[in-house]
């Protein structure tokens, strides 16, 4: 195999056709320029993109197709572009307040896998400072390698109502879907956001927003307290109802989202909550 190539790509039919979606999104991002230009086939695992915007490369590191995906994801369909949205103008303006008051927009991660999500959030919104927060050792790590910023913090620990542990559970569907079992006997800490808040934003740092991918485990976080939302301007979050049928893994999160005034926004996979106080 040569080296470099995504673990068990043995199979040439796989890598052909791979190279095949590849070199037509390719063409597609030339004739409709994207911010981001995918310059490397995805059969390898250093992956080498574009950013038209900033006008500089960014590398990242994936192990396989699903690491891929989540690549596409972010940077190809841009699901955490802000810019997309008719509130844009008040983001951009309460960034730029947080800024001109002296201080940094923090932007918290749960669920931050490889680090695709910060990195992108840190090539973008360049004056903020970034938590990754992962329970996964191997996608820390990794993550840790995509974000060689210093303004990118992490913390090897899941999300959830209030400090507890919790196990690890893989369901075979790759590494961008472990979930979290609640257990006392767990060695996963496990830290609600207000915590994470008040442990590890310092005074300079103004909550911007908050991201949150974490496998179904929204339905705990969301079961106590809840005032913490209301720090964030922007919450993204993706549900999993499709995932856990019959759970009612997103009714804690709509209960607290209908008590606030935000607006409510769905694009892609994700909910955009948007505060229309603090914008």
């Amino acid at each position: 195999m040569i080296p470099g190539l995504l673990a068990g790509q043995k199979n040439l039919r796989a890598a052909l056709f791979a190279l095949l979606v590849y070199l037509k999104r390719l063409t597609f991002a030339l004739l409709a320029p994207r911010r981001f230009l995918f310059l490397v086939p995805p059969i390898f695992r250093l992956q080498i993109l574009y950013d038209r915007v900033r006008r500089r490369l960014i590398k990242c590191r994936i192990r396989d197709f699903v690491d891929f995906s989540v690549l596409e994801q972010i940077y190809w369909a841009e699901d955490y572009d802000l810019q997309r949205l008719a509130r844009w103008p008040d983001i951009k303006k309460h960034y730029q307040e947080i800024r001109s008051l002296g201080k940094t927009p923090w932007i918290l991660d749960c669920g931050g896998n490889i680090g695709l999500a910060a990195r992108y959030f840190s090539e973008t919104y360049e004056q903020a400072e970034i938590l990754c927060v992962e329970p996964h050792p191997a996608n820390l790590a990794l993550a840790r390698i995509n974000n060689p910023s210093p303004r990118v913090s992490f913390l090897e620990a899941a999300v959830g109502c209030d400090k507890s542990f919790a196990t690890i559970l893989d369901p075979g569907r790759g590494g961008n879907a472990f979930q979290i079992v609640a257990t006392p006997e767990g060695q996963v800490p496990v830290i609600g956001i207000q915590d994470l808040l008040n442990e590890h934003a310092s005074g300079y740092q103004v909550p911007f927003v908050i991201k949150i991918d974490i496998e179904g485990s929204e339905e705990r976080l969301f079961s106590g307290e809840v005032d913490w939302i209301d720090r964030f301007p922007v919450l993204i979050i993706e549900l999993h109802d499709w995932m856990l049928p019959r759970r009612g893994t997103s009714k804690n999160l709509l209960q607290a989202l209908a008590a606030r005034d935000r607006d409510f926004l769905y694009f892609g996979e994700n909910i955009f909550s948007l505060s229309n106080r603090l914008l």
